[in-house]
C-alpha cells in the first residue's frame, strides 16, 4: 500500500500556494475537476486540499510573516523610508504602502506593507489619514525618514 510521505504532501502544498499566490490565481481553482485530474496525474496518492484549507494556511502563512516584520522593523532597523501609489484596477481603487531600508552592510531592503482597497474621495487628508494609520499599526511613525510617491496633488498633499 503506498502513500505519500508527510514531509512530500507538504512540499507539494507549498509548491500549489506559491503558485496560486504568483500567478495571481483564485482559491476555487482547485475546486476544478480538470485540474484535480491533471494533479491527480502528476502525483496519484495527492489530495489537493479544499480552498478552505488553503485560505487557513495562507492566512497563518502571512500572520507569520507579518510578526517576523514587525519584529525586524522594531528590534533591528533605525529608520524607514517609505513610497506609495493609488491604482484603479477593475474600477476599484488601491492603494500600496511599500517601506524600504539599508541594511548595517550597506543592502538595500524593502516590504510591502499593504495593498489595500481605499475608498472615495482620493483626498490629501483620506491618503495622509491612511498612511498614518499603517505606519503606526506597525509602530514605525517615529523611524519613518521619509517618503515618495507621484504628483498627484492629492498625493503630494498627503505626504
Amino acid at each position: 500500500n503506498y502513500s505519500l510521505e508527510q514531509n512530500k504532501i507538504e512540499r507539494i502544498t507549498y509548491r500549489l500556494m506559491d503558485w496560486l499566490i504568483d500567478d495571481m490565481q483564485a482559491f476555487h481553482v482547485v475546486d476544478n475537476r480538470k485540474f484535480q485530474k491533471f494533479v491527480h496525474e502528476l502525483e496519484l496518492f495527492y489530495s489537493i486540499p479544499c480552498k478552505n484549507s488553503l485560505y487557513k494556511k495562507m492566512s497563518e502563512a502571512v500572520s507569520t510573516v507579518e510578526q517576523n516584520l514587525s519584529e525586524l522593523m522594531n528590534n533591528s532597523i533605525e529608520s524607514f523610508f517609505f513610497t506609495t501609489d493609488l491604482w484603479t484596477q477593475d474600477h476599484k481603487p488601491y492603494i500600496g504602502i511599500t517601506i524600504h531600508w539599508i541594511t548595517p552592510d550597506f543592502n538595500i531592503k524593502s516590504a510591502l506593507l499593504t495593498i489595500e482597497t481605499f475608498k472615495y474621495p482620493h483626498t490629501g487628508d483620506n491618503i495622509e489619514d491612511c498612511l498614518r494609520k499603517e505606519f503606526q499599526k506597525w509602530n514605525i511613525t517615529e523611524k519613518l525618514f521619509g517618503g515618495t510617491t507621484d504628483n498627484d496633488s492629492a498625493m503630494v498633499k498627503a505626504i
